[in-house]
């Protein structure tokens, strides 16, 4: 009856240019550390109209997670309500 879940705002992308984690390097890691006894949901937030939301929902995917883009603070904060109640 209780939820765990991490809940990232992001636009989506690595910018990092010293970053070496790929988006599969990163999912192929959330598969092997995924706990279907306690698991852990990603709820993936893409802020912005710049967001790959396509890459945050392959991520909240993996863990069985949701993913949605919110352009304006109000839109963000009500569609993180919404994802929260029905999980």
């Amino acid at each position: 009856g209780r939820l765990n879940a991490v809940v990232v705002v992001t636009d989506g992308k690595n910018d990092d240019p010293n970053g070496k984690l790929t988006q599969s390097a990163l999912v192929n890691q959330l598969r092997l550390a995924y706990d279907g006894i306690r698991p852990v949901r990603i709820i993936a937030l893409g802020y912005g109209a710049g967001s790959d939301i396509k890459a945050l929902r392959t991520i909240a995917d993996v863990t069985g997670g949701k993913s949605f883009q919110g352009l304006t603070e109000r839109e963000a904060q009500t569609l993180l309500a919404a994802t929260l109640a029905e999980m």
